[in-house]
């Protein structure tokens, strides 16, 4: 509340004149001749205003396009200019579209026929909410995209726009402003790891690629080719199948970018860090009859030292999509290269010596491993999807994906923090691994609608399931350094190592496979809605050929959404999350017992609110996760443990005032360790989990400088326990960062420049629990050219 105060009160005095003078504020705008409808949607979806019509006021009528700088109403001037219509601006700040005769200079509400919401171009996508950043929508999986006010569980989608404004480089930078997401590892680290609900998110094997696992990246994941990040929050076996991690506190979906309808050229430069340079090109045009082939491609590199000490990486992302609209059939194919090399890579984790306290968090930016160390990934995914209407009720859909993985990796390993002077041991060992995965997902599903009486029905059934073969060569050198302190570290202080000693050989082989049906019943002309679904789910591991694990589970889900009023939806939902069960240690008296997958449990009920402006959701959940413990008395492995998160969860997103947009909200988790082995540490919190934790991020469309936005955001992170002890916790901290754009035109050409400030007053933090140090006071500076 302090923060949200902080931030707000001094822009809310500009307010009033924000609103006064929004609708005359000037920017650059590109819109392509085309229908009508086509021309006020694409104009709508820049302005960022909600324009309401009936597609019968624009049928048959052209727009010649707008290539110039206009204020949101002069550009809709010259958009109708000659179709004898205009916007007309409502008090509650939309725009609808009235013949000029009988709609001359009102400003009243009225009553519409059936309306087309105008706002995005986007075909298959829901369209982004008012300001832009987040969508009013987004996948449920099975279910298919949803409209949040429908849906039954807790879930956001951020968009292109809000990732490029942002200046995010990965999807760790895009999910910072999510309130439900904590991240787990340094901002440079070798891969992004998260926790959502207080339990940790798989970076690649919890993470899917349009709507399929297997197919992200194992380490960082590049946004340069995504139009929406979507996070699920809650576990998700009916809706989305078994990740490969496991996890049940969320999941997250990446969206690619598709075709345009409209042409698009735009060229993005960048400067971030010490002395990193990037460049990024996207391009989409449409062609052939009717336009109904497509092609969009994504270029990308960055190379250069980051604000971590002797951290340098070189990115090269490169994708192409193809896409077939006809009229019943429509076919995308999807192919991705990512080459990354990140060489002295920040630490991925540093332990305590029992009886030393957490010490003093170092210098933002200090990295404590070795310059040797690196991580070199190529990784090339190519994905095929099919949907075809066999009538107006019933949709197929088919789905294949590949992805190959080559990773040379090497690292330092073990390193402990000796004293509270902050003096550290050297590693307990250097580790040269050679690492190659290759991963194939298949998905299909039919979906139906139909009516038993007064009910509708949305059916579906599907089958979702993904492999991967890996296997892995160990080079083991011992370490001979000296040891350091984290206060002043030596990177030098341990010597390259010399790898002379055969390697070890490790090849697994994973594979998912699961069944779905689910149906939503609609009752009340849409106002309950009801989801019943189950699915069946099989997991087997094969190592070395030898099949260790296959298992089965069948996992059903009931959700419920009341809509009382518009613009409100009360909701709950029982769902589960499958997990591999777990494997009882050797000196256990069952040792050889295979256990069935791990069932978490979630209930949860909320309530959202959509005023057309700003959309809350406020979600209450329990969600439990069993573990394995060996009894000490009979000595027999069981799946008795069990840690419960009970959580109080609130998003709110939208555009509070014209011109002003903000992303926000907090989580309070109580998370505690309900059964332990013989009871010890049982009632205690559990770790790595923060008690409370808080996001805003805010832009204001200056009016005293015409395409002008300030933003600033704020990241609170409460204190976290390091043991199950609850002796040991690292202190809350809080990171404030500042940033910039600026549209102007250079010639016939539109501009945004672009200027971001991460830790502005450069605070020194454990960011997670492993003792990793937070980002330095970091400066990102791009300019997006749109030709």
């Amino acid at each position: 509340m302090l923060v949200c105060a902080l931030i707000t009160v001094p822009v809310a005095g500009l307010l009033q004149a924000s609103t006064a003078h929004a609708q005359q504020t000037v920017r650059s705008y590109t819109i392509a001749p085309a229908p009508l409808g086509t021309a006020l949607s694409n104009f709508a979806a820049v302005a960022d205003i909600t324009l309401s019509f009936d597609a019968e006021q624009t049928r048959g009528k052209q727009s010649a396009g707008l290539n110039g700088s206009y204020s949101v109403e002069a550009g809709l001037r010259a958009l109708l200019a000659g179709s004898g219509l205009q916007a007309v601006h409502l008090k509650d700040g939309n725009y609808v579209l009235r013949a000029e005769a009988a709609g001359s200079g009102a400003t009243d509400d009225a009553v519409l026929p059936a309306v087309h919401v105008a706002g995005t171009t986007n075909r298959d996508l829901p369209p982004a909410y008012a300001g832009g950043q987040v969508a009013r929508g987004g996948s449920l999986g099975l279910l298919g995209n949803t409209d949040v006010v429908d849906s039954p569980f807790s879930q956001s989608s951020f968009t292109a726009e809000f990732i490029r404004n942002t200046q995010s480089q990965t999807l760790g930078e895009a999910l910072e402003s999510s309130p439900s997401v904590r991240r787990n590892s340094s901002r440079f680290s070798q891969n992004d790891t998260y926790s959502i609900r207080g339990f940790g998110v798989a970076v690649g094997n919890d993470i899917a690629y349009d709507g399929m696992y297997g197919m992200t990246n194992t380490r960082r994941n590049a946004v340069e080719g995504i139009e929406r990040v979507e996070v699920f929050r809650g576990p998700s076996a009916l809706l989305n199948g078994v990740p490969a991690g496991g996890s049940i506190g969320g999941s997250v979906n990446l969206v690619p970018k598709r075709p345009t309808a409209d042409p698009l050229t735009e060229l993005t430069l960048s400067y971030i860090g010490e002395s990193q340079g990037a460049a990024h090109l996207d391009v989409s045009r449409r062609f052939g009859p009717d336009q109904r082939m497509g092609i969009r491609t994504n270029l990308a590199h960055r190379e250069g030292d980051t604000t971590y000490d002797f951290n340098h990486e070189k990115a090269t992302h490169a994708s192409v999509v193809l896409d077939y609209l006809g009229d019943r059939f429509r076919l995308f194919a999807h192919l991705n290269q990512e080459d990354q090399r990140l060489d002295g890579s920040p630490l991925t984790a540093m332990t305590l010596s029992p009886g030393v306290p957490v010490p003093k968090a170092p210098e933002a930016g200090r990295n404590f491993l070795p310059p040797f160390n690196y991580t070199d990934t190529s990784r090339l995914v190519s994905l095929v999807r099919a949907e075809y209407d066999f009538n107006e009720n019933w949709t197929g859909s088919v789905a294949l994906g590949a992805q190959d993985i080559d990773e040379t990796q090497l690292t330092s390993l073990g390193m402990r923090l000796l004293n509270a002077q902050g003096d550290y041991s050297r590693p307990t060992a250097n580790r040269l691994v050679i690492y190659e995965r290759e991963g194939r997902a298949a998905d299909a599903k039919l979906r139906g609608k139909f009516e038993t009486g007064s009910i509708k029905h949305n059916l579906v059934i599907g089958y979702s399931g993904f492999r991967f073969d890996q296997a892995l060569r160990t080079y083991s050198a011992a370490a001979t350094g000296s040891g350091t302190n984290i206060y002043n570290p030596d990177p030098n202080a341990e010597p390259v190592p010399v790898f002379n000693a055969p390697p070890s050989l490790a090849n697994q082989r994973l594979e998912f496979n699961g069944v779905a049906i689910a149906d939503t019943l609609e009752f009340i002309d849409g106002r309950v809605l009801l989801t019943l679904g189950v699915r069946r789910q099989q997991i087997k591991e094969t190592n070395l050929g030898i099949v260790a694990y296959d298992r089965s589970a069948t996992s059903p889900s009931v959700a419920l959404v009341v809509k009382p009023w518009d613009g409100w939806s009360l909701y709950g939902n029982y769902i589960e999350g499958l997990s591999r069960g777990p494997t009882p240690p050797a000196s256990a008296q069952n040792a050889d017992d295979i256990f069935p997958p791990f069932v978490s449990k979630q209930h949860e009920v909320g309530v959202k609110h959509d005023s057309g402006k700003i959309l809350t959701t406020l979600a209450l959940f329990e969600i439990t996760r069993p573990s394995g413990i060996t009894d000490p008395v009979t000595n027999v492995f069981g799946v008795d443990g069990e840690q419960r998160n009970r959580g109080l969860e609130l998003e709110s997103f939208g555009e509070v005032a014209r011109g002003v947009r903000v992303i926000g909200g907090f989580t309070l988790l109580d998370a505690k360790l309900t059964r332990t082995q013989n009871g010890v540490n049982e009632g205690n919190f559990a770790v790595e989990v923060p008690k409370f934790s808080a996001n805003l991020s805010m832009e204001w469309d200056t009016p005293f400088a015409t395409g002008l936005t300030l933003t600033a955001r704020a990241i609170h992170t409460g204190s976290q326990f390091i043991d199950a002890a609850n002796t040991l916790e690292i202190p809350s901290w809080t990171r404030y960062d500042l940033g910039a754009r600026y549209l102007l035109k250079a010639g016939n050409t539109p501009v945004t420049l672009r200027a971001s400030l991460v830790n502005l007053f450069d605070s020194n933090y454990f960011e997670s629990t492993r003792l990793l140090t937070g980002a330095p006071r970091t400066l990102a500076l791009s300019a997006t050219f749109s030709f």
